[in-house]
């Protein structure tokens, strides 16, 4: 553990970064913390209305409002309609030989996804991908006037969208969440607009981030590793638990957030109430005292549990529909695809300190006959 200059406690090995994502004592009523980085506004207003900037009982309503559509029986009945988009998106690939991994499969796939258990039209997909990016990077611990500035614009443009969008469910509901967080505010009272319209931004950019960079860091970690590839290909049915390897060799989310609500010692060190933890996930999946040999790919280790979709009260509750979507694009790739090559020296990454994603991934291959 380390305390730097600005009092903030930075948490890096897997024991310690696991108990304190568990303990309840640890929350994420970062009020002060977001009034001094990004004052009052439009930015302000939706991170207020987010479940992710909340503890119980208010984090309880919103996540247990919305896990209604997480259920495992809601993620298996979206299988066929996963796999089926994976074929769509790949079809026009097998022609050329050619795939940019990420902007032609891995982004699209969970966009359309998320896009149509909210009820979003897909054509408004891009415009939202883009308030989404202008969004997330508010998130990161890099925060500088020209960022703020963008996130605003973003959440102003967002709130304006999605309240037209609301207005139009109230007159005609559909099967969808939106409805669903409309239907529960006007039957229970529980949910203010902007708390549908934060929620509904979170979801959208939730549902497709993370598992865009989970589909291309995977592809890459196997272009890399052939001879994990060539299991893989070898043994399909060990894709599942490759998975689990995938998230830990390279986490889509380096950090996560605590605040201090009651005073917490860890390893020895005692956390004030109000003391800020930043616990370095990534770090963690590489704790050698947890997972021998951590800098190495295996896609067979055994008691694999990485730390990458958090833990406790806040364990994402996306993580299988993510394990869904990603499973069916690799298994495609996998199952469709033989030869497969970088096409480029030079990788794109993101520019954020949380978040972990390749910008593109171009690569080359063969169809299967």
């Amino acid at each position: 553990m380390h305390r730097s200059s600005l009092g903030l406690w930075f948490i890096t090995r897997y024991r310690d970064a696991e108990a304190v994502l568990r303990d309840r004592r640890l929350g994420r009523n970062f009020d002060r913390f977001l009034d001094l980085q990004i004052g009052t506004g439009p930015l302000r207003t939706m991170f207020s209305g987010m479940m992710l900037y909340h503890d119980p009982p208010d984090h309880t309503r919103l996540r247990g409002l919305v896990a209604k559509v997480f259920t495992p029986r809601v993620v298996a009945s979206l299988q066929p309609f996963i796999e089926q988009l994976v074929d769509d998106l790949l079809d026009d690939a097998m022609a050329r030989g050619s795939l940019d991994v990420i902007g032609d499969l891995a982004y699209p796939l969970p966009a359309l996804v998320i896009c149509q258990l909210l009820g979003i039209p897909v054509e408004d997909r891009q415009t939202l991908r883009a308030y989404s990016r202008d969004l997330s990077a508010a998130l990161d611990y890099m925060l500088t006037p020209d960022v703020i500035e963008r996130a605003n614009r973003a959440a102003e443009a967002s709130t304006e969208y999605l309240s037209r969008l609301v207005a139009e469910r109230r007159r005609r509901p559909q099967q969808d969440l939106i409805s669903m967080l409309i239907e529960a505010e006007e039957d229970g009272g529980r949910l203010s607009e902007n708390e549908i319209v934060s929620t509904c931004m979170l979801l959208f950019g939730a549902g497709h981030e993370t598992t865009t960079s989970v589909i291309g860091t995977s592809v890459l970690a196997l272009l890399q590793n052939q001879p994990q590839l060539d299991l893989l290909l070898k043994t399909p049915a060990l894709l599942p638990h490759a998975l689990d390897e995938f998230i830990r060799y390279d986490c889509p989310i380096h950090m996560a957030g605590r605040v201090a609500v009651e005073r917490v010692q860890v390893a020895g060190h005692v956390i004030e109430p109000g003391d800020v933890t930043v616990i370095i996930l990534a770090a963690a999946n590489r704790d050698p005292e947890r997972f021998p040999d951590p800098d190495r790919l295996d896609v067979r280790r055994p008691d694999n549990t990485p730390l990458s979709f958090g833990g406790g009260l806040r364990y994402c509750m996306g993580a299988a529909l993510a394990k869904v979507e990603a499973h069916a694009a690799l298994h495609a790739l996998l199952g469709r695809c033989r030869d497969m090559r970088l096409a480029t020296t030079t990788l794109q990454w993101r520019e954020t300190v949380v978040f972990r994603g390749l910008e593109s991934l171009p690569i080359t291959f063969r169809a299967r006959s």
